[in-house]
């Protein structure tokens, strides 16, 4: 007896999901990169990210243009899916799993020597460097020591800086989506501080 591959289904709550898992890691990555920029670093380290993943997660759900982003954001990924799909049957493996060669068409052009090492990446959109490790010493701009590094108290940098104590005191009762973001995000963390 043979059984047929099914082909992949990506439901509109699919979507959706991952719609909101992408802004959610976007507006934290313009976060981090904002409050990294406002303190006088040029590198991201992972403190940056954690805070910033916090901070959103707390605020997310608030934003204005939640919505709008949320629809735009949709879409793009139906017109990249309906794509994909259209050109798996050009290619005649109409029930691939999209786990094909794509990353062949991938430019793997990296100016930068360290493009095996997965303790930095690049984010040069916003003109800054991820570090896998937190030595403060990273990111400091040129002619700045660390003692003269500035320390921004903007509403969105002090929030940083305040967001673990916040994040404890967090109260997602009677909001399920909240509660399991706040949970997934303290996993997370505590698998990579496990590492």
């Amino acid at each position: 007896m043979t059984t047929a591959t099914r082909p992949l289904e990506i439901t509109p709550l699919h979507i959706k999901l991952i719609s909101l898992v992408m802004m959610l890691l976007e507006y934290a990555i313009t976060s981090a990169a904002t409050f990294v920029e406002h303190q006088g670093r040029t590198i991201i380290t992972p403190d940056d990210i954690k805070r910033a993943i916090k901070t959103e997660a707390m605020t997310f759900f608030d934003r204005d243009d939640l919505e709008q982003r949320l629809d735009e954001i949709c879409q793009s990924i139906t017109v990249d899916i309906g794509e994909d799909v259209d050109d798996e049957r050009e290619d005649g493996h109409e029930n691939s799993d999209f786990s094909d060669d794509r990353s062949d068409d991938r430019s793997d052009d990296r100016s930068d020597d360290r493009s095996d090492d997965r303790s930095h990446v690049s984010f040069e959109k916003w003109g800054v460097v991820v570090v896998d490790d937190d030595d403060d010493k990273y990111g400091v701009r040129p002619g700045e020591e660390e003692s003269t590094a500035r320390t921004c108290e903007c509403p969105q940098c002090a929030r940083m800086q305040t967001v673990d104590d916040d994040w404890e005191h967090w109260d997602v009762q009677g909001d399920d989506v909240k509660a399991f973001l706040k949970s997934q995000i303290d996993q997370v963390n505590a698998d990579f501080q496990a590492q």
